[in-house]
């Protein structure tokens, strides 16, 4: 066992900070029951997995950060197939509700100039949590209004637009305060922090992080653009089209809307 190695291969090997910390955490857990890894204990290993019953996505954690250990110490193994998840439609808010959002965020946070760019950016551009925490002010272009971000989780730079009523939020910001760690002066933390408290002053019935204003986006950038999911794939920066796709899904309530709008129009 040697993980902080491994960390070190993780760094240079994989995109993002996050998975080289996931991967970490489940070979500990791996490790706290064996000692040496090979094709027997992890067989093993998986079998008490499968006897706890641990959660599809706990179960595909650990064979991705098991294959990873296999890749970095040079050792062929064979590992079953990754489970496949039930696709639920991921919460997310629509136009709307961001709208709300901002009529009552100066009674939520004190900072409400600098989360209603914050928000903003996020609904209408799609940006990671990573991506927003590594924007300077140098990389908005207020001519046509888009952001140029740079080191994403492909590590290619890509260019996302946002609307103008967001420049405007932008901008009240930035000449208000002055630039310092980055351009909205955050961490990951604190913005999530935030967000957090505002789903529970908004009464949501799910946790509000920088994730749901991804699939925030990604459903509105679908439904102005009538599902052109290339456009849509190249603002968010997926790599599989797949990805994209999978936010095409409805829940029920908007079925219902739209088939009633349709029998409505047809009665008249």
């Amino acid at each position: 066992m040697n993980l902080q190695n491994f960390k070190n291969w993780l760094m240079v090997n994989r995109d993002s900070k996050n998975t080289v910390e996931t991967y970490l955490r489940q070979m500990k857990i791996f490790f706290k029951s064996f000692k040496e890894f090979n094709q027997e204990t992890i067989n093993n290993y998986l079998l008490e997995r499968l006897d706890k019953k641990v959660a599809k996505t706990t179960w595909n954690l650990d064979i991705s950060a098991l294959r990873a250990y296999a890749e970095f110490s040079k050792i062929e193994i064979t590992f079953p197939k990754n489970k496949k998840g039930d696709q639920k439609i991921q919460p997310h808010l629509e136009e709307k509700e961001l709208e709300e959002i901002f009529k009552k965020l100066k009674y939520m946070v004190n900072q409400n100039n600098k989360y209603q760019a914050i928000l903003g950016v996020l609904f209408y551009s799609g940006l990671r949590i990573k991506e927003l925490e590594n924007l300077k002010r140098s990389d908005f272009n207020f001519e046509n209004d888009t952001i140029i971000l740079r080191n994403t989780k492909g590590k290619v730079d890509r260019v996302v637009p946002f609307p103008i009523p967001v420049r405007r939020k932008i901008e009240n910001f930035f000449l208000r305060n002055r630039e310092q760690e980055n351009a909205f002066d955050i961490t990951e933390a604190s913005v999530r922090q935030i967000l957090s408290k505002i789903g529970r002053e908004m009464g949501l019935n799910f946790n509000l992080h920088p994730h749901t204003f991804r699939h925030s986006c990604a459903r509105y950038l679908l439904r102005i653009t009538n599902n052109d999911y290339r456009t849509v794939q190249n603002i968010l920066g997926h790599a599989d089209i797949k990805t994209t796709m999978l936010y095409t899904k409805i829940t029920n309530e908007e079925a219902i809307e739209k088939l009633q709008n349709i029998f409505r129009r047809r009665t008249k």
